[in-house]
């Protein structure tokens, strides 16, 4: 150790980086890493990497809630973590937020406030389960891959003008849950369009469309799939036809 300058150089020990101020780390760090220890202030306890791949993906990283991690200085990966990289599970609580996109390896059990604040969160094939969604600004949820699933504890919108996107969301393969929903009313047939289900928009349908079935707590848009209009169509030709051709009998 350098009692001048407070660095540690070396391999095999355990340093506890305990009390105020920042702890910087230039090498790989393994074993589990604990950021804060829920006592400090909000970000009071923070973990800077300083260059790439310093955190190997068998690394076990406990962010406690006075706890945060800075990336990018230096690093060539443009500070963008990646969680669940080795198909482990991952658990959370307290509050994530963010702007940019978001897409876990894993799926995501998150104990606390998972918040979307104007960022893209893309499931690609994994299932988020989260005790409350919280939408603070326009934002997008990607449901990419064969089958993604969310199952919220609570949905809530901020306030009235937000819009959550769905994207790439499949009838009957992913699935969009919630037990609770701030201000919304469980009916899939009458209340369509109504503040706050007409604040999520499913791609290739309206935001009135929107509804929130009280059946199984699923959030769906419910109209015919863009595939069953042709057979409706076909349906009302064929109707038209025969009671033409009935008419056309009785005169004769």
């Amino acid at each position: 150790m350098d009692w001048d300058t407070g660095s540690v150089t070396g391999a095999g020990f355990a340093l506890d980086a305990g009390g105020v101020g920042n702890t910087t780390y230039n090498g790989v760090i393994s074993g589990t890493v604990t950021v804060g220890d829920n006592i400090g202030a909000a970000n009071s306890a923070t973990l800077a990497l300083l260059a790439s791949n310093q955190m190997p993906d068998s690394t076990a990283l406990v962010l406690n809630s006075d706890g945060r991690i800075s990336m990018g200085t230096g690093a060539t990966t443009g500070g963008k973590p990646t969680i669940g990289a080795d198909n482990s599970s991952s658990s959370f609580s307290g509050s994530a937020t963010g702007t940019g996109t978001l897409t876990p390896n894993t799926d995501l059990n998150y104990g606390g406030a998972f918040v979307l604040g104007g960022g893209t969160l893309k499931l690609n094939d994994m299932d988020l389960s989260v005790t409350n969604l919280e939408i603070t600004a326009n934002s997008t949820i990607d449901f990419s891959g064969v089958s993604s699933n969310i199952f919220a504890g609570t949905l809530n919108f901020l306030n009235t003008s937000i819009t959550l996107n769905i994207i790439n969301w499949n009838k009957n393969v992913d699935y969009f849950f919630a037990t609770n929903w701030s201000g919304a009313t469980q009916d899939i047939l009458d209340n369509l369009g109504a503040v706050p289900m007409s604040q999520i928009v499913f791609a290739g349908w309206a935001a009135n469309n929107t509804g929130w079935d009280s059946y199984d707590d699923q959030i769906y848009p419910n109209v015919p799939e863009p595939s069953t209009y042709g057979l409706i169509l076909m349906a009302l030709c064929s109707a038209l036809l025969a009671l033409r051709k009935y008419r056309a009998k009785r005169k004769n």
